[in-house]
C-alpha cells in the first residue's frame, strides 16, 4: 500500500500544467502541417497529388464559405475528398440534412473554379 501511494503521489507530481493553447491557430498549423507534406511529397516525385479530406473549411483563412481563401494552401492541394455530402452523414443510407449539406456545398462549390478537383463518398446501400 505504501508503495502505490508514493507512486500515485509521483504520478500526480509529474503531471504538468497544459500548455497555453488560447492563440494557437490551429485551421493554419493544419495547413501548415498538409503544405509541407505537399512540399515533401513533390521534391521526390512532382506529380504527387495531395487531396485532403473532410477539412472543407482550411480552404479559407477563417473557416467560414465566405473568408477570404486560403491561397497559399491551395496552391498546396490538388482537391479535397469530403464524406458525407449527399448521403451518411448522419447514418448510412440517410440523406445529409440541407443544412448541412448547403453548408458543404458552399465551400465546395468554390474550388473546381480555382482548378481544384472535389471528391465526394456519400455512404448508401440502396
Amino acid at each position: 500500500m505504501k508503495k502505490f501511494l508514493i507512486a500515485t503521489i509521483v504520478l500526480v507530481l509529474a503531471c504538468k500544467k497544459e500548455p497555453d493553447i488560447k492563440n494557437i491557430d490551429f485551421r493554419q498549423e493544419m495547413r501548415n502541417f498538409v503544405s509541407a507534406i505537399s512540399r515533401y511529397a513533390r521534391q521526390s516525385n512532382p506529380g504527387f497529388l495531395i487531396i485532403p479530406q473532410n477539412g472543407i473549411e482550411l480552404t479559407t483563412l477563417n473557416g467560414e464559405a465566405d473568408g477570404p481563401p486560403a491561397s497559399l494552401y491551395l496552391n498546396d492541394i490538388d482537391g479535397v475528398g469530403q464524406e458525407d455530402l449527399f448521403y451518411g452523414y448522419v447514418a448510412d443510407n440517410q440523406s445529409t440534412p440541407p443544412a448541412d449539406n448547403a453548408y458543404l456545398l458552399a465551400f465546395l462549390q468554390k474550388l473546381p473554379p480555382q482548378g481544384k478537383a472535389v471528391l465526394v463518398t456519400d455512404y448508401c446501400s440502396d
